[in-house]
């Protein structure tokens, strides 16, 4: 929810998920998806710039947890 409107009790204006996901090679059971909730402050322009970083940086973190488990 970007805002500025929107928001609700439980998913308060600044709350998105993001998730990321691997494809393993057919059959190797190596496939998995994560997704994580986070709640950011500022407006929506504070919240897009905010979402897109920590996307930005779970998607790295994944990429090297998948480095060092090969």
């Amino acid at each position: 929810v970007a805002g500025p409107t929107g928001g609700s009790d439980h998913t308060p204006v600044g709350t998105v998920y993001i998730g990321v996901s691997y494809a393993g090679p057919w059959g190797s059971e190596e496939s998995y998806a994560t997704v994580s909730r986070y709640e950011f402050d500022g407006d929506r322009a504070d919240v897009r710039a905010e979402t897109v970083d920590r996307a930005l940086a779970d998607l790295l973190s994944e990429l090297e947890a998948r480095e060092t488990t090969r």
